[in-house]
């Protein structure tokens, strides 16, 4: 990815350290997938905006990298912006532009849980803002990109999740913004590849991340989770950072409105998602 310049949402680390209040702390060598995204993105050569809503998250992500490459570490810039603000945005992609050039990739891993609950009892202010932060974020980062990106021809990776392709979660609002992702994707690929973007869709499956660490899952449940899927081996935000770091490249230039599962073939294997979707 030498001479690519990348921005990735949610990149911060915030979510890998400090207390919890009443859970488990994550521990300290996991990484998220936005801050792994962006990592693997740097190690493999590209100038990196780590953009996430807390600054201070951000540039922990990138003192992170430079015990690993301080070159890769190096080729990393710390940005704080709300995605759901637009001028917050345009301010920082001005400054990775003027800074290391135009944009030639766009990963939306911006995301939240959003409220539980089935629509008989779903709480519809949550319910809107999960929709605002997991779905709406994304048009305004494309729009704000989409110049650079024409420019450039470059593409954008926009992050879903197992539970937007299959059923079985025990909430309906996060599995509906991750299917909306899904589905605005493939519409995307098709108003913005006449240009020479492309644009595709991860959907990582039960990963262990900091956010899943924070919830305080025992091993047995890590365990069990990881024997659902056909390689039954528990995976990490460096397995979905590769599949998103090779659809950005121009190994990928051929690739557009594809949804991709990194989930060890978990949704492949229909009757095991009653024991593992809830944590999708």
């Amino acid at each position: 990815m030498s001479g690519e310049v990348v921005l990735v949402t949610g990149a911060g680390s915030g979510a890998a350290s400090g207390p919890h209040e009443g859970r488990q702390s994550a521990p300290k060598d996991l990484w998220g997938i936005g801050a792994a995204i962006a990592a693997y993105a740097a190690l493999a050569g590209a100038s990196v905006g780590v953009l996430d809503v807390d600054l201070t998250s951000a540039q922990r992500t990138v003192e992170r990298l430079v015990t690993v490459d301080p070159t890769a570490s190096a080729r990393m810039i710390a940005l704080g912006a709300d995605v759901t603000d637009e001028m917050q945005v345009v301010t920082a992609v001005e400054r990775l532009r003027r800074e290391r050039g135009p944009l030639s990739g766009l990963v939306n891993n911006v995301g939240i849980g959003g409220p539980g609950g089935t629509a008989a009892a779903v709480d519809l202010d949550g319910w809107s803002a999960a929709f605002e932060i997991n779905v709406t974020s994304m048009v305004v980062t494309t729009r704000i990109a989409l110049p650079d990106l024409e420019r450039t021809h470059g593409g954008i990776v926009n992050i879903s999740s197992l539970a937007g392709i299959r059923g079985g979660h025990h909430g309906l609002s996060y599995p509906t913004t991750k299917a909306a992702v899904i589905g605005m994707s493939q519409t995307m690929a098709g108003h913005h590849g006449p240009a020479g973007v492309r644009v595709n869709t991860v959907a990582p499956g039960l990963l262990h991340t900091p956010m899943v660490a924070n919830r305080g899952l025992s091993e047995e449940r890590r365990r069990t989770r990881a024997a659902a899927s056909m390689l039954g081996v528990e995976g990490s935000s460096w397995d979905v950072a590769g599949p998103v770091a090779f659809l950005l490249s121009r190994a990928a230039s051929w690739i557009t409105g594809v949804t991709l599962p990194v989930d060890a073939g978990l949704s492949a294997i229909a009757p095991n998602l009653g024991v593992a979707a809830r944590d999708a």
